[in-house]
């Protein structure tokens, strides 16, 4: 027994794929699918070409919680590079916020190694790090503790890519009183 409605419903989707073919400019659906299939694997294979790229954790931290004004204090960012790939021209723009998000990288006088400046370099497979002096103002926290965040743009030079990665960097907060 065949059931006409189920029938009807069939021959109206073979229609659209049809005129779904003809209308992407193939001739047929075999056509259609193999052009797809070539470039859903072509994307696969640019995928893979992405992720054998430079591959490394970057971790930005602070050994204290709590700071006084016009005192200087440390953060040390971290770089693990696990790939086969050379990390070069490593460079880190720091941003401070408030608690608002907003920026207040005036209210710090900012020291950073040259490893951080523009000339860093982390071999493959191999660590690097660099080390960031803070200084508040007196501005910083003029009467209250203030909790700011500690974040940028990490920056390195990608040698298969050629070009320049851009990373954010979360923010790590401490309070200075």
């Amino acid at each position: 027994i065949v059931d006409k409605e189920k029938l009807k419903i069939y021959e109206q989707a073979n229609v659209d794929l049809k005129n779904h073919v003809f209308e992407r400019g193939f001739v047929s659906v075999q056509e259609m699918y193999t052009s797809d299939l070539k470039n859903i694997e072509d994307f696969g294979k640019e995928l893979q070409n992405q992720s054998a790229s430079a591959c490394a954790t970057i971790t930005l931290e602070f050994p204290q919680k709590l700071t006084m004004t016009r005192e200087a204090f440390e953060g040390t960012l971290k770089i693990n590079n696990s790939s086969s790939k050379n990390i070069s021209k490593v460079n880190l723009d720091l941003v401070v916020t408030d608690a608002n998000g907003n920026v207040k990288t005036n209210l710090f006088q900012i020291n950073k190694e040259a490893f951080l400046s523009g000339t860093g370099n982390v071999g493959p497979s191999s660590n690097g790090q660099g080390l960031v002096t803070f200084i508040p103002t007196k501005d910083a926290a003029p009467q209250v503790a203030t909790t700011y965040g500690f974040g940028g743009i990490l920056s390195y030079f990608d040698e298969d890519l050629k070009e320049t990665v851009f990373i954010t960097l979360n923010p790590v907060y401490l309070e200075v009183s």
